[in-house]
């Protein structure tokens, strides 16, 4: 028995390489525990992906829990073929033990050239007569007893060497090895033959290392002190590169452990073989949680703590080892770009994945004149406080920096490789048609953008302003200036007297040069100068690797009936769509970043 240790979806029995399957036989094969209850095709509830579920861990449900369970599942390669000619089956009876019952089986025709097919396609035949589809295969806990080897399986063997491959699952945490008998049926109760495979059945958390920066918020000069990884955090494939996960807004700190725990699992499938850590990081202030639903209404203030945490996260980029990748989803790119903007020595590949970020940020040229309310039609340019900056010509006026133009440029003229996963169908980001009406249950990328400023603002709760953004400076009448009348004010009057709700602290509308810290910068970009940009994460941005993720989209068969109802790739379907519809883009960011390479750890 022999498991695919290198992680390249061959088991190689006769390779000779040092990073062979070979090379590393004798060492115990990792299983994790399949204790998330995630089932079906589309996952939209984080919890289901959370480690420790007991009722309704999946291990106990008796069969693969639909496509999204695929990934839970290891592969072995049986090569009986010599021993069964001169043991047939037809005389002899071969059985799987697990002293422990720690472990389930699937039986599968797949090619041990090909065994990853079973994360990826419909078309392997699981099940004792392998008749079943994968996602629906039955399951068999391997007993201290012993199951006995479906004769389906056994005579698939008999047809070629390159078949003999099962999945096992993991039920509990055992060292116990998984024990091949040989018994004669005229004598079944001593076995003739055996044979033992080292297995270390383990909880998927230690397979990784978690990091939490929640409190960076409250402590800017928190003194970061990283604890040691997890005891299998790192194995003899493992390498000498390091990928750090960053989840977006909206997650709590329960949550983030399903998100950590599947973006591992996916990374580890396309086989990555670098160190894997989550980070968490309050990215859910306000948030307002019920049963079967959770809103974080104030976006603006997790935005703040994105800015807030960049120094922390700076702290432990400098003390990980290796060469090191940062993957962030959504808003968790606002934390991962000011940490990589301000130590891009630190970071050797970033990776964003629908970014929550201006692409005007990136670059200038995305203006998308769409941004611009249709209430706000008529007033020139100059008015906008997102333009506001435009006014001050002093080197030393702060205020020349409140702008998202280029705000992250930085980054891409320094030696960080930078990739954009977009989508071309986003929900949440969305582009914007111009003179449309958006909501937050639609678009809610641009309906936060558009609010800056207005009056809802003052209803959120969390430590921001109503400041800047569109809404109207108005006079203690409750007029504002009209569209001809403000295209008619010099600089210095729009610098006294801005068309805008003006910023809150009052000593910004002088025309002397004004001081601007960087706390001030955060805060006032993030609730009061809006975005004259789509977001990165529905946009192609024009840098080298700009990757639309609609277009790595596959069917894991022909008639497969699509998740989410709509073909399309949504905010954060890169964790709730099931890997066999988007594997490739996993595929494309561990061989675009080179993690499937092994490298010995200094």
């Amino acid at each position: 028995m022999l498991g695919d240790h290198n992680r390249d979806g061959e088991i190689e029995e006769d390779g000779t390489t040092a990073t062979s399957d070979t090379a590393f036989e004798g060492d115990p094969i990792l299983v994790w525990i399949n204790d998330c209850s995630a089932t079906g095709d589309y996952e939209k509830d984080t919890e289901d992906c959370v480690p420790e579920h007991l009722t309704f861990a999946n291990y106990n449900n008796g069969h693969v829990d639909g496509r999204y369970d695929l990934l839970n599942f290891t592969p072995v390669f049986l090569n009986l073929r010599k021993i069964l000619d001169g043991l047939p089956s037809e005389t002899f009876t071969y059985k799987l033990h697990h002293a422990e019952s720690a472990v389930n089986v699937v039986w599968t025709a797949l090619s041990r050239y090909s065994c990853d097919d079973f994360y990826k396609s419909d078309d392997v035949l699981c099940g004792n007569n392998l008749d079943k589809r994968p996602y629906e295969a039955p399951v068999e806990t391997v007993t201290e007893s012993g199951i006995v080897i479906p004769s389906a399986f056994l005579d698939k063997i008999k047809s070629s060497s390159r078949y003999g491959v099962f999945m096992l699952e993991g039920r509990e945490a055992s060292t116990a090895p998984l024990t091949l008998s040989v018994y004669a049926k005229s004598a079944p109760t001593k076995a003739i033959f055996t044979y033992e495979l080292p297995l270390n059945v383990v909880p998927i958390e230690s397979m990784y290392q978690t990091i939490n920066l929640r409190s960076a918020i409250d402590n800017p000069n928190q003194v970061i002190t990283l604890p040691p990884p997890p005891e299998h955090a790192t194995t003899p494939q493992t390498s000498n590169k390091h990928v750090l996960f960053l989840h977006g807004y909206n997650v709590n700190e329960e949550n983030a452990r399903g998100w950590a725990a599947e973006i591992f699992k996916r990374l580890y499938r396309s086989g990555s073989k670098a160190r894997f850590t989550a980070i968490t990081w309050k990215g859910d202030e306000t948030q307002i949680s019920i049963p079967v639903f959770e809103a974080t209404p104030n976006y603006y203030v997790n935005v703040i703590n994105a800015f807030d945490t960049a120094p922390a996260l700076t702290s432990v980029l400098a003390q990980l080892p290796g060469e090191k990748t940062i993957l962030a989803h959504s808003l968790g790119n606002m934390l991962a770009s000011a940490a990589i903007k301000s130590h891009p020595e630190l970071v050797k590949n970033y990776v964003m994945l629908n970014a929550a970020l201006p692409a005007e940020a990136f670059n200038e040229s995305s203006y998308a004149p769409e941004m611009i309310p249709s209430d706000w039609n008529g007033y020139l340019p100059k008015t906008y406080a997102s333009n506001w900056y435009k006014l001050f010509t002093a080197e030393n006026d702060g205020r020349k920096t409140l702008t998202w133009r280029n705000f992250f440029k930085p980054i891409l003229d320094s030696n960080v490789n930078v990739y954009n996963f977009y989508s071309s169908t986003e929900d949440i980001l969305a582009h914007v048609i111009a003179g449309e009406e958006v909501d937050y249950n639609g678009k809610s990328w641009v309906y936060q953008e558009f609010n800056k400023g207005r009056w809802i603002q003052w209803a959120l709760p969390g430590r921001t302003a109503c400041e800047g953004g569109w809404g109207k400076n108005r006079s203690w009448i409750g007029t504002s200036i009209s569209a001809e009348d403000a295209n008619k004010m010099t600089d210095e009057q729009l610098i006294l007297t801005p068309v805008f709700t003006p910023f809150e602290s009052r000593f910004h509308a002088i025309t002397n040069a004004v001081a601007i810290t960087q706390a001030e910068r955060h805060r006032i970009l993030a609730d009061g100068i809006p975005a004259l940009s789509h977001a990165v994460g529905a946009t192609y941005i024009g840098i080298k690797n700009d990757y639309d993720m609609y277009q790595l989209l596959t069917r894991p068969s022909e008639d497969t009936s699509w998740p989410n109802k709509k073909e399309q790739w949504l905010h954060s379907d890169i964790r709730a769509l099931a890997y066999p519809f988007s594997y490739r883009v996993f595929t494309r960011i561990v061989q675009s970043l080179n993690l499937e390479q092994h490298e010995e750890n200094p």
